[in-house]
């Protein structure tokens, strides 16, 4: 317990919340009768991308490797040189020829920038415009090759090894418990026969793991030629899979709940029929219901405003797939039968005008 002011860090989201004026007599009032719940604390460490990243949980640097080179160099007074090193060696690294004298072009072009710009010395837009005529030949392309490596970086930050595990890692290690499957580094091949409980559970982990990124398992096309009951695996298990979970947790705290969420938000952002489609057989085969449902009628509305031939029938093998193996899912295929003429129909008819 505290008598003095309180200092809260929150989004501007919870400010007209704390700001409104509130008596500890009906905050008692309004926890009455409440049920207790066992509640848990974790923390999920930083990331370049999601640093970068203006929604959400996200902390809206717009380039947090850029921010990193200014705090390590601030006490240097050749920021800007060293900063196109880190071009070169960059492109260099990717087979690209710099040359010293390139270099040296580039940094005079750059501070010749930022005193036509009135500026103090040369800044990231300075050094990215000057890179680009000076190293990229002008090509702004060549700049997007390496825009994320440098400006996003790799950098995963630390938590204290005391700290407790974050719901959806708990989740994930219940999960391979039931499955069998005990996370390894080295590669190894999984056959899963989808007749099985124990099969069909290991397959739909695998599904939903993959939808939020952590690509535990790939999936090969072999397996498909003895039969659609049967799916072929490569399993191998990297450090990185932990952090890309933990970042997950803002759909939820399982991993259903949390790939229903991401699968709901990406459907809702996707922009084609054809995408949309590839959604819903994700969704479905990873025993999202939740997503399914959404992507179902996402999917509806979509082919009912649709009149593009290639879209159209960009969508028919996703759900072609979903029909043919939907037996070793137990899916329900009725709805997708009908959609699935549709667009058949709706793309054969708009084909001459393709």
């Amino acid at each position: 317990e505290f008598d003095g002011p309180l200092a809260v860090v929150c989004g501007a989201w919870h400010v007209p919340a704390l700001q409104a004026a509130h008596t500890q007599k009906s905050d008692q009032a309004l926890l009455k009768g409440m049920a207790r719940r066992k509640t848990m604390m974790t923390f999920a460490p930083w990331t370049g991308p999601r640093l970068a990243l203006g929604y959400g949980y996200g902390a809206g640097v717009v380039a947090p490797g850029w921010c990193k080179h200014l705090w390590q160099t601030r006490a240097q007074g050749d920021s800007s040189i060293l900063w196109l090193a880190r071009i070169a060696s960059v492109l260099r690294a990717k087979g690209h020829m710099i040359s010293t004298a390139s270099l040296i072009e580039a940094e005079r072009l750059a501070r010749a920038l930022a005193a036509i710009r009135e500026r103090p010395k040369p800044g990231f837009e300075e050094l990215r415009d000057a890179s680009i005529a000076g190293l990229f030949n002008g090509e702004a392309l060549l700049w997007k090759m390496v825009e994320a490596e440098l400006l996003l970086g790799a950098d995963v930050g630390e938590i204290p090894p005391d700290t407790p595990l974050a719901p959806l890692i708990d989740d994930l290690q219940r999960n391979q418990k039931t499955a069998r499957l005990k996370p390894e580094a080295l590669e190894r091949e999984l056959s899963i026969d989808l007749r099985s409980e124990s099969g069909l559970f290991r397959s739909t982990l695998l599904h939903r793991l993959n939808v939020l990124g952590v690509n535990w398992g790939k999936l090969t096309d072999t397996g498909r030629s003895r039969g659609t009951f049967r799916e072929r695996w490569m399993l191998a298990w990297q450090p990185e899979y932990a952090v890309q979970l933990v970042e997950n947790l803002v759909y939820g705290p399982t991993i259903e709940k949390a790939a229903n969420g991401r699968l709901v938000q990406m459907i809702a952002a996707a922009a084609t029929l054809d995408t949309l489609a590839a959604l819903v057989q994700g969704a479905i085969t990873a025993a999202l219901s939740e997503a399914s449902a959404a992507g179902l009628v996402a999917l509806e509305e979509k082919a009912a405003h649709s009149s593009e031939c290639l879209e159209l029938l960009a969508s028919v093998p996703p759900l072609a797939d979903i029909i043919r193996y939907g037996e070793a899912r137990k899916t329900e295929t009725e709805r997708l039968a009908g959609l699935l003429e549709r667009l058949i129909v709706e793309g054969s008819i708009a084909l001459p005008y393709a």
